[in-house]
């Protein structure tokens, strides 16, 4: 695991991604040591926390050791990430989805992860924006 992505549990859940999400975006690995696509996810949201260190948080949370955390966000297939931002007029959660990037790339680098970059740089949210169903993210 990367210097910059840190585990989180169902007890620091709220500490460190709900509280933290008030100064800074914070994204949330949700994953599990059996599934073959989280792994190779792995190395894409190591890079995403060294290319926005500062301006977003990313964390891990073990969906099979902290079920309560994953089911409070309905999350019914791994590897799901969510960003949360919390602002002065509402809660809210972004699910940005792990998408395949067309260009030649190494398998590992081969995601894009679309929200990040308006969430990182301060842009207004949106309701919605970003949430996918089985297309691309709106």
């Amino acid at each position: 695991m990367a210097d910059n992505v840190s585990n989180v549990t169902d007890s620091t859940f709220q500490a460190e991604v709900i509280d933290a999400s008030k100064t800074q975006p914070v994204m949330v690995d949700f994953w599990a040591e059996w599934c073959r696509p989280c792994l190779m996810l792995a190395p894409t949201v190591a890079d995403i926390a060294t290319a926005y260190a500062g301006k977003i948080k990313v964390v891990k949370l073990n969906v099979d050791e902290n079920s309560n955390s994953a089911g409070k966000f309905n999350i019914r297939g791994i590897p799901t990430l969510l960003i949360f931002k919390v602002d002065r007029l509402r809660a809210g959660g972004w699910s940005c989805a792990a998408r395949p990037d067309r260009e030649s790339r190494p398998a590992s680098s081969r995601v894009k992860i679309t929200c990040l970059h308006g969430i990182a740089q301060g842009l207004p949210s949106r309701p919605g924006a970003g949430v996918i169903g089985r297309g691309a993210i709106s």
